[in-house]
């Protein structure tokens, strides 16, 4: 049951990064519309940390299946010819 918390958890990063990607981009468009309220350093942290939330399960997949965690599938579990 370990694995499903992880799942979600990972789930819930991708969500949290997509919201921060979408309030990134809004705080950027407040910069150029009034450069001297809001900075753009307020959009451009929003931004990075969101791009990382993102990229999160993309590079736990690499590691997972880097280390051989997981299920792997061979060409004949697959569904292919076997040789």
């Amino acid at each position: 049951q370990f694995g499903s918390l992880g799942k979600a958890l990972v789930a819930g990063a991708f969500f949290v990064g997509i919201v921060m990607v979408i309030t990134g981009l809004i705080k950027l468009k407040a910069a150029s519309e009034n450069p001297n309220q809001t900075k753009y350093s307020d959009g451009l942290w929003r931004l990075a940390v969101g791009a990382g939330l993102i990229g999160i399960p993309a590079v736990t997949g690499v590691l997972g299946a880097s280390l051989g965690l997981g299920e792997t599938q061979s060409i004949t579990s697959g569904g292919g010819e076997t040789f």
